[in-house]
């Protein structure tokens, strides 16, 4: 279901059922990442510049299922990612503080900001670099 959600075609002309088969640094053994490449195809990855943007307004983290389907990050607009020395996700995991949502008043939302700011202006300069859209997926949970 996630991945007939979030397959879009990439400007390079390929999908991410196609490159999630394909090698590439995910499945380099200095990042040890084959495992979430694969998890990919069930888990939704949420652009970085998404958080930075509800972090700026004053908004607070929707449901997953409520996040608007632009703000959805592709394997291929990960993988332009041109760092040599990290991948293009953040993994994040922080306690509920309200039995109803993780994170109901932006708390911690405004701590992580000055993290979402940083890495969503480097994948802006990236997509300038490459020549492509480049973007960061976060996994909150």
């Amino acid at each position: 279901m996630w991945l007939r959600r979030i397959k879009r075609a990439a400007r390079v002309g390929v999908d991410d059922d196609e490159l999630l088969q394909r090698p590439s640094k995910w499945d380099d053994p200095a990042f040890n990442a084959s495992s979430l490449k694969a998890a990919l195809a069930h888990t939704k990855l949420v652009d970085v510049a998404f958080f930075r943007d509800l972090a700026e307004v004053g908004e607070i983290v929707p449901r997953c299922q409520d996040v608007p389907p632009d703000a959805v990050v592709t394997l291929a607009e990960m993988e332009a990612w041109d760092d040599p020395h990290s991948i293009a996700v953040l993994v994040i995991s922080w306690p509920w503080l309200d039995p109803d949502h993780p994170d109901a008043l932006g708390e911690q939302l405004q701590r992580m900001a000055v993290v979402f700011r940083a890495f969503a202006n480097e994948a802006k300069d990236c997509s300038r670099r490459v020549g492509r859209k480049c973007r960061v997926g976060v996994f909150l949970e």
